[in-house]
Order: structure tokens, then C-alpha cells, then sequence
């Protein structure tokens, strides 16, 4: 549900923005970093400011999940700049393909990431 719902809030964003309106993050080291930023970036430059309060919960709730990411078969670095690259160069259309595909993937694994959740320290899944 939260990865559904992480899909739609970016679409919605960028149905109210321009993608020149994003202001791409610097790169970041830590791809759960870098992944929040990009997100937060495509919310922000929506003219419905509520899109950015939404993602900041959005992130902070996917943030966990995304840790397993990059310890499983995602290259959470590699998605996270083709879909800046492709924001970068105004491709709406290959942007969309981009975050499509990358929530479908999670999608997919979304039981093993929540076993592995579940078996973190303090760990929960709701996701």
C-alpha cells in the first residue's frame, strides 16, 4: 500500500509541476538519502505544496524499506540516477516509465523486503 501510495503521490506531483520545476539534489553517497531527496525534489516542484508534506511522511515512512533495498537485489543508486538524468534532460515520459518500474520491482519483492523488516532489530513492517 505505502509504495502505491508513494507512486501515486509522484505522479499527482508531477501532474501539478513541470519537470523543469525540480530542483535535482546533489548526489549523495547513501542511496536511501539520495532516494528521499529526488522524491522530496518531484513533490516540491508541484504547485500543491501538500505533495511535499505528504512525501516528507512518505519518506520517512519507506525509509526502513529502503534500507533493505540496497542490501538486496535493487540498484537503488543506479534507478535513482536514471530517473534524475531523466528528469534532468525534461523527458517526461521516460521519467514516468522510470518511477513505474521502480515501484513495480518493489512491489514485487515487497514480501521478502517485509520479512527482512521483521527480522531487523525493534523491526515492524507496515509498508
Amino acid at each position: 500500500d505505502l509504495y502505491d501510495w508513494n507512486l501515486d503521490l509522484l505522479m499527482a506531483a508531477l501532474r501539478r509541476g513541470t519537470l523543469h520545476a525540480v530542483k535535482l539534489p546533489v548526489p549523495n553517497d547513501d542511496a536511501v538519502v539520495s532516494t528521499g531527496a529526488l522524491f522530496a525534489a518531484i513533490a516540491r516542484a508541484s504547485s500543491n505544496k501538500v505533495h511535499a508534506v505528504a512525501m516528507r511522511w512518505t519518506n520517512a515512512r519507506l525509509s526502513p524499506a529502503r534500507q533493505i533495498e540496497t542490501r538486496t537485489v535493487f540498484d537503488l543508486r543506479g534507478e535513482v540516477a536514471a530517473i534524475a538524468n531523466a528528469i534532468a534532460s525534461g523527458d517526461a515520459g521516460t521519467t514516468r516509465k522510470l518511477l513505474s518500474a521502480y515501484h513495480a520491482g518493489r512491489k514485487r519483492m515487497a514480501k521478502a523486503i517485509v520479512e527482512a523488516l521483521q527480522e531487523e532489530p525493534g523491526g515492524r513492517a507496515d509498508i
